[in-house]
Parts: C-alpha cells; structure tokens; sequence
C-alpha cells in the first residue's frame, strides 16, 4: 500500500504544481493583454486628439465649398437664366424651364465672380458692406476663415435674396394670377417669365439712381458753397469799391 499512497502523493503535488503555473501564466497573460488594451487606448486617445484640427478643418471646408461653391452659383444661375435665357426661349412657346445642373452651376459660378468684382468695384451700389465682408476673408486664409461669419454675413443674405426673387413671380404666376386676376394660361407664363428680367432691371436701375444721388448731392453741395462764397467775395468787393 506504501508505494499508491507515495504516488498518489506525487501526482496531488504535480496537480498543484500545475495549478499554481497555470494561474501563474494565466495572470500574466491577462497582465499583458490588459496592457496591451491600455496602451491602444492611449494610442486612439493620442490619435484622435491630434486628428482633431484636421477634423474640424475639414468639415470647415466642407462647409465653404458646400456653400459658397455649390448651393449659391447654383441659385444665381438659375436666377441668371430666368433673366436672361429662359425669356427668349420659353416665353412665346409656353414651355416649362429645365435648368440642367452641370450647366446651371457654371452660368452661376460665371456670374458670382462677376458681381464680387463689381461688388469690389463699386461697393456704393450696394447698401451691404460685400468689399469689408471679401477683404475679411481673403486676410483669414482658408484655414482660419470663420465659418459662422461667412454663413451669416455671406451666405445667408445671398440665399435669402435669391430665393426671394426666384419665389415670389412664382407664387403670384401659381396663386394670384389664375385665381384673383383669372388670366388664361399662356399670358400667365408670359408674364411670368418677362417678370424676373423686369425685377432685376428695376433693382439695378434704383440702385444707380441711388448711386448717382449720393453722388451728385456733395458735387451739388461743394457748387452750392463755391457760387455763395463768390457772391459773398463779389459783395465785399463792391462795397470796397463804393467806399
């Protein structure tokens, strides 16, 4: 019975032995993937710390381009060809406007440089500050334009404008024409499509008669001063003279 009982021994105390290794190994192991979860964690944390700027960059940019190179050339296209085109194709045939969006957008663009330069230009012919808003701009680069300035004092104003004048000849061509003033169809598109060039003609011609007023009064003033302040001279004069 002595030898069992001295093996039986031995393989309780391997038993144990191999317990205690395999616990061993089995904390080393969590050790390690613990700290290998730490140190990726860390990582990812470090990461998206730095990728931050660039992430805000972007979406910044995103905006921008979004905005100012696609909603708005888009809109003043579509207003620009109301103006201009859509008349002289549409408005004897009676037939419905397509705006192609490839085309749209590059008529928009053409026309948006254009009134930034005229804008440059002529910053009187217009009531907003647009010369302050672009100098601002370009001295904040792309990488540090504020985006808020840009979308209230720019984009907004635009947008609002435009579709204000793309909207109202279009309510009052579907609402007040056939329903108040009961006029056919066809003189109905007719005066809708001659109303968008009447609109922006009427605009730029109170915008430069209000140019030329505010031009031609200090021009009137200073002729006003010269002439009182020769016939005070003349005055003077002659009563030397008498004298």
């Amino acid at each position: 019975a002595w030898p069992v009982a001295g093996l039986g021994g031995d393989v309780v105390g391997w038993l144990r032995a191999g317990v205690t290794r395999l616990r061993l190994a089995l904390r080393e192991k969590c050790r390690q993937v613990l700290l290998a979860i730490h140190r990726g964690c860390s990582a990812l944390q470090h990461a998206a710390k730095s990728s931050i700027p660039h992430i805000l960059l972007f979406l910044r940019m995103s905006t921008l381009l979004v905005t100012l190179g696609g909603i708005l050339p888009y809109l003043i296209g579509v207003a620009m060809e109301l103006c201009l085109s859509v008349v002289t194709k549409t408005a004897v045939s009676y037939q419905c406007p397509c705006f192609p969006l490839l085309e749209t957008w590059m008529v928009g663009v053409v026309y948006f440089k254009i009134w930034i330069r005229v804008t440059i230009m002529l910053p009187g012919l217009f009531q907003t500050p647009w010369n302050v808003y672009w100098a601002k701009m370009a001295a904040d680069g792309i990488r540090n334009t504020h985006v808020l300035f840009v979308l209230l004092k720019v984009v907004f104003p635009i947008a609002a404008t435009t579709l204000c004048f793309l909207s109202v000849p279009y309510f009052v061509y579907k609402i007040v024409l056939p329903n108040v003033v009961d006029l056919p169809v066809g003189e109905a598109s007719v005066l809708h499509h001659l109303s968008y060039p009447a609109i922006m003609a009427g605009y730029f011609l109170v915008r430069v008669c209000v140019l030329l007023a505010n031009s031609v009064s200090p021009a009137m003033d200073g002729f006003c001063r010269r002439l009182r302040d020769q016939l005070y001279l003349t005055e003077i004069k002659l009563q030397n003279s008498s004298v």
